[in-house]
């Protein structure tokens, strides 16, 4: 988590990174697999509900 500039008024909000590792997983299958698990994940949600997020899936 880091804090981040709100576009709308100046001041700070939170956001963060979550990075999937999957190693040797086929990158597209990989990729479908963490948009379906957002779908149930409470912390995923939680982003998607005010927390500025960005979820990068790494199959190297």
């Amino acid at each position: 988590m880091t804090f981040a500039r709100d576009p709308v008024d100046g001041l700070y909000l939170l956001s963060a990174e979550i990075v999937v590792c999957l190693p040797g997983m086929d990158p597209i299958r990989a990729a479908e697999l963490v948009r379906n698990t957002e779908r149930v994940c409470p912390y995923a949600k939680m982003f998607h509900r005010g927390i500025g997020h960005v979820v990068r899936v790494a199959v190297d």
